[in-house]
């Protein structure tokens, strides 16, 4: 026992030395930006996205000339979808000042004509930066805005001001069409503009990486020693107190850690961004997200270890798989509460009947997800353990588990959960382990067990994750509805690119072309002859 005690001292002092260097380790990682060759690489990509977005609108001019602009807006709607999530790449096409194409709305269709027509090629929107690109001969006028920054006129905790994938070089920390000192300034065919970096001696390009890694490590090795220090140092004294305590201790230095909040460098991580993920005060973030559930199923294994190993009678045995079953079903609807906040509450695809459409945040989030209903399955599996164990007739233990599921499905409903699927799913589980460990008699899973729970898991999961992500689709419809219905801008909320357009500096929604004008602009087969192209021809850093 004595070396266990050490062994639990030794793993909480390297936590908390870890922890207590991380900031200083982060530190030791700083170095020189190069601030010539970033802006290189920024107007690189910007020559590159450029060229991708002439390529588009010579695309679509073509599909237009041959399909007409309403059949051509229906068969592209994917590929315009592709430009503009993996590119930030808006198409606009209007014909006798009138639009009969575009690919989204993330700012005004009209705006964004006026502005390009006058010779402007970086303009600043009301939600960000964008490079215009304009070709025309003289009816019909096609304009690509391709997105370099968000810059929205309020902050908050959804919003975020960030450079578009590509161009978040390092140290880069503004744009400006004005002359700024210390900016690096560049060239397009007719205007210059101007990066600002932040001061070289400050970059963090690891620093936010390494003090992630120290504070990992750290809570790892702290939360070793706690388990080490209560299962050995309080439980032969406080047998009943011994979890409990545990998981307060766990609880507190958690809401610790968050109410504190962690120093700049994780604000620098996407994973720990309020515009990726955030949802309240205890799931901020992507990451504070993962982190949770990684404590919530060590909880879980820690409490199925101590109830395991702890013998009791069957009176003790039947009252604490009451209180485990009773616990679990509440964390059940808990589990059914986060994972609908993880989808509504972030931009995070997670529409699985499209693979392609996942990144590495939906992975993380699904993954994610998965361990958390594993958590729920160690609660339950030491209910019933704790059944097997004790020596309870298993008729008790059946009728307790009836009651209990009738108190269940009546609150779920009375607090508005009508879908069977997640009202029932924990019932399902507990039923199955409550079969295999008491009747079945088995002491350990089998695999066909296991295979009926991962796939129990996984429909639930599904069903999740579609519900919620149609659930997100038409609150963003709504919020669109009524946006337009009292003349507001939607500068700061994403709207799916098939639903409407709108007009900048107007309180009326700006409204398609009717049909009838689609049909006779697509009986008019003349080749489009471009006469005028601003574009940028070779993006050269002036030095």
């Amino acid at each position: 026992m004595k070396k266990a005690i050490l062994k639990g001292l030794l793993a909480l002092l390297i936590g908390t030395a870890l922890i207590a260097s991380a900031n200083l380790a982060a530190d030791l990682t700083k170095g020189d930006i190069e601030v010539l060759k970033n802006a290189e690489d920024f107007a690189r990509m910007l020559d590159d996205r450029t060229k991708r977005a002439v390529k588009a609108m010579e695309y679509i001019r073509t599909e237009i000339r041959l399909n007409g602009p309403k059949r051509t807006l229906v068969n592209q709607g994917q590929y315009l979808e592709n430009l503009q999530r993996k590119y930030g790449i808006l198409l606009f096409v209007f014909r006798n000042d009138e639009l009969i194409h575009w690919s989204h709305n993330a700012i005004s269709p009209i705006s964004a004509l006026r502005t390009a027509a006058s010779g402007k090629e970086i303009h600043k929107f009301d939600n960000g930066w964008y490079r215009l690109v304009y070709l025309t001969d003289g009816i019909e006028e096609y304009v690509a805005a391709i997105r370099i920054k968000n810059s929205f006129p309020y902050q908050n905790e959804y919003l975020d001001d960030h450079f578009a994938p590509g161009f978040d070089v390092e140290g880069l920390s503004e744009i400006s069409t004005r002359s700024t000192k210390g900016g690096v300034k560049l060239r397009a065919d007719h205007q210059f503009f101007y990066l600002i970096f932040e001061d070289p001696a400050q970059s963090k390009k690891h620093a936010p990486a390494v003090f992630l890694l120290f504070t990992i490590l750290g809570g790892v090795f702290v939360f070793i020693g706690l388990v080490l220090l209560f299962s050995r140092a309080l439980m032969p004294y406080l047998r009943s107190a011994t979890f409990p305590l545990f998981a307060v201790t766990a609880v507190a230095l958690r809401a610790v850690s968050i109410q504190s909040g962690w120093p700049a460098y994780i604000d620098a991580l996407s994973w720990f961004s309020p515009s990726v993920y955030a949802s309240s005060l205890w799931f901020p973030s992507l990451g504070d997200f993962m982190i949770n559930v990684l404590i919530l199923t060590a909880l879980a294994a820690s409490a199925r270890y101590f109830f395991h190993s702890r013998p009791s009678g069957p009176r003790t045995g039947l009252a604490i798989f009451v209180l485990l079953t009773a616990l679990g079903f509440a964390y059940a609807v808990f589990i059914n509460h986060v994972m609908k906040g993880l989808v509504v509450n972030s931009n995070i695809p997670f529409d699985i009947n499209v693979i392609t459409r996942l990144n590495l945040f939906s992975l993380a989030g699904i993954c994610s997800g998965g361990l958390l209903y594993f958590s729920f399955f160690l609660v339950a599996d030491a209910a019933v353990l704790k059944i097997q164990r004790s020596g309870t007739d298993r008729q008790y233990a059946l009728l307790a588990f009836a009651v209990l599921t009738l108190a269940h499905v009546i609150i779920t409903h009375s607090f508005g959960i009508k879908d069977l699927a997640f009202v029932l799913w924990p019932v399902g589980v507990t039923g199955m382990l409550i079969y295999i460990r008491l009747f079945a008699r088995k002491p350990n899973l089998k695999l066909s067990h296991s295979v009926v729970v991962v796939a129990l898991f996984a429909l639930v999961a599904a069903q999740n994750f579609l519900k919620y992500t149609q659930a997100r689709e038409r609150y963003q419809r709504s919020a669109l509805v009524g946006k337009l219905a009292t003349g507001a801008t939607t500068t700061s909320t994403s709207i799916p690119s098939w639903l409407t357009a709108q007009t900048g500096g107007s309180s009326r929604p700006f409204a398609p072309p009717p049909f009838r004008n689609l049909l006779i602009g697509q009986r008019k087969k003349e080749r489009l002859r471009v006469q005028t192209a601003r574009c940028f021809t070779s993006m050269k850093v002036v030095t």
